[in-house]
């Protein structure tokens, strides 16, 4: 089987403002785990925006980013039925809302996203699925902090989860722009992990 994955959630250095390494955010980590999953016997070629008309030759579409898609190209997509997996939301527009109404299915991680992306478009299913998280299993010893970690955006919610940990009484620690183990290893330690993103 010949799969498509369009994407602008490539490995690269990412710049200021994105995490240090191979992948510059949780999105493009999140896809090089999907794809380093797929089953043997499934040949996945990554498509840039730039070659999303390449798509129409493959037995099944993957679209994991659609911020730098043309209109036209979601539309020809949308024709595709592909399976469609959001890992941030979405700014609306007609061609945008063709894709995700025909995504087959449309993937994200959370009921709260869904509901962000309902108020402007009609997804015909959607299935929820959280990132893989093969490396975060730890243990140690725990403190009493709670913490933030993600990549520093003002959509990530770090403000908010201050405020939440100052209304329960936890002391608050923020970690962005940290190498994953330094951050896998505070998780670990952490008695609380707040997560509280705008959407």
């Amino acid at each position: 089987m010949k799969v498509a994955w369009v994407t602008h959630h490539l490995e690269g250095e990412g710049g200021p403002g994105w995490l240090p390494g191979l992948h510059r955010g949780g999105g493009e980590m999140t896809d090089a785990a999907l794809r380093d999953a797929a089953p043997s016997g499934v040949h996945l070629e990554v498509l840039s925006p730039q070659r999303a008309r390449e798509a129409d030759g493959y037995d099944r579409v993957v679209v994991t980013g659609t911020d730098l898609l043309t209109a036209p190209d979601m539309v020809r997509l949308s024709l595709l039925r592909p399976l469609v997996f959001l890992h941030h939301r979405q700014k609306p527009s007609q061609a945008r809302g063709m894709l995700l109404a025909a995504a087959d299915p449309l993937v994200v991680h959370t009921p709260a996203h869904e509901a962000v992306e309902r108020l402007w478009c009609e997804p015909r299913r959607v299935e929820h699925v959280l990132s893989p998280m093969t490396d975060v299993f730890r243990t140690g010893p725990k403190r009493d902090v709670a913490l933030w970690a993600a990549r520093d955006h003002s959509s990530k919610g770090r403000l908010v989860a201050e405020a939440y940990a100052t209304s329960k009484g936890w002391p608050f620690k923020a970690m962005f722009d940290a190498p994953r183990a330094d951050v896998l290893d505070a998780m670990a330690e952490a008695r609380w992990f707040i997560h509280l993103p705008l959407w």
